[in-house]
């Protein structure tokens, strides 16, 4: 509910009231009495609706239009330890970029902070820069990501990098393979191979193919980011590292605020009967530091632990699998991650919304150019 998830918290909540047993006696928990009539403020509140509009059109007739996606915060957490210095990190950075990009290097660069919260304030940002001249219509950058996901059920695009297959008449058709065990496609051996090292083995036979597929478009680009996060569990399960520790995402700002969790920046809500029936107390339960991260009770909570079920591993035994590591990923993904429509150009057909996304750690640090100044060099969009 504080999340602004007003949907799933009231119907949780209705749940849990019709759940009560009545042979017991005459049991009213007036906790959950708080979520429905909370929700129900806020949602009156954020629509602005009277009284009599509100009985005109309540829960009963106007369910659909209760929110169900909220924001929180995007935050390194104070018991995160995997989120390292990126400042420190150039050399490492510099190795991976040598590897997929010769002629560029990364840089730190100081520039005008956009906080606005001085005239003179400046900030360290990454940088990536030409070492030497590039041709025009050069290839300057060829990286391959294994955190990839396509939301396509039938589509034919590869399990590994979701590159679109080659038609089967062409030349390149014979390089196509599949897994022996649950018959997923690649493109070829070497994308067969990446995967069984990297992640495959987490998903191969655990009936995940067809989680978060053909989605209606508006739903297209939560069901990516879903996709994503499952990717990286797996890598993470076949690799034995933290989710944070991949390659992949270990060096990807989420965009995550720098205030400190402070009485001065945030209050903590408190669930009672007196908060919830006032709409301007409860507002101020929400706090005070930036909330932008998108967040729902599907996909942050029932798809994972879903995704972890499917792949047998104890979320509760778990402690590399908790809710506030996909909140984590999820800010990485949603800063940096890019994404296409599937099937080849010129088709004809009418676009359906992002279809397949990819995390390319260094083409990350290269997705836009802030400052353009005659080739030198692009400033980093992720930040």
């Amino acid at each position: 509910m504080y999340c602004g998830c007003y949907k799933t918290a009231w119907y949780k909540a209705w749940q849990g009231m019709t759940s009560i047993d009545k042979t017991a006696g005459d049991v009213n928990d007036q906790w959950l009495v708080d979520v429905t009539v909370g929700c129900e403020q806020a949602v009156r509140k954020l629509w602005g609706m009277t009284d009599d509009e509100w009985k005109d059109q309540g829960h009963s007739n106007n369910g659909n239009a209760y929110p169900d996606l909220g924001c929180v915060r995007r935050e390194v957490y104070p018991w995160n330890e995997w989120e390292p210095d990126r400042l420190d990190e150039l050399p490492a950075l510099n190795l991976m970029m040598a590897e997929v990009a010769p002629k560029l290097e990364v840089r730190a660069v100081e520039l005008p902070a956009l906080t606005g919260s001085g005239e003179n304030a400046t900030v360290m940002q990454l940088g990536v820069f030409a070492k030497e001249d590039i041709a025009p219509g050069e290839v300057v950058l060829s990286e391959t990501s294994m955190l990839t996901a396509n939301n396509k059920l039938q589509d034919a695009l590869c399990d590994a990098c979701s590159a679109d297959l080659p038609e089967l008449d062409s030349s390149e058709a014979d390089q196509v393979c599949e897994c022996p065990e649950c018959q997923a496609v690649f493109c070829s051996e070497a994308c067969l191979s990446r995967a069984d090292a990297t992640y495959h083995r987490a998903t191969c036979g655990n009936d995940l193919d067809t989680l978060l597929r053909d989605v209606p478009p508006a739903e297209a680009a939560d069901s990516l980011y879903s996709l994503l996060l499952m990717r990286a569990i797996a890598m993470a399960d076949v690799q034995e590292c933290h989710p944070l520790d991949l390659n992949e995402v270990r060096l990807i700002w989420g965009d995550f605020h720098n205030l400190p969790i402070t009485s001065a920046h945030f209050t903590a809500p408190s669930l009672t009967h007196e908060n919830l029936t006032d709409s301007d107390r409860f507002d101020e339960g929400h706090g005070k530091l930036p909330r932008t991260l998108p967040w729902s009770f599907e996909h942050n909570i029932r798809l994972p632990i879903q995704m972890l079920e499917k792949m047998e591993i104890d979320h509760f035994a778990e402690p590399n699998y908790d809710l506030w590591v996909f909140n984590t990923l999820f800010a990485k993904f949603r800063g940096t991650a890019s994404a296409r429509l599937s099937g080849q150009a010129g088709s004809g057909r009418r676009a359906r919304g992002p279809e397949v996304s990819a995390v390319h750690p260094m083409w990350c640090l290269a997705n836009h150019s802030c400052d353009p100044n005659g080739g030198a060099g692009a400033v980093e969009g992720e930040g």
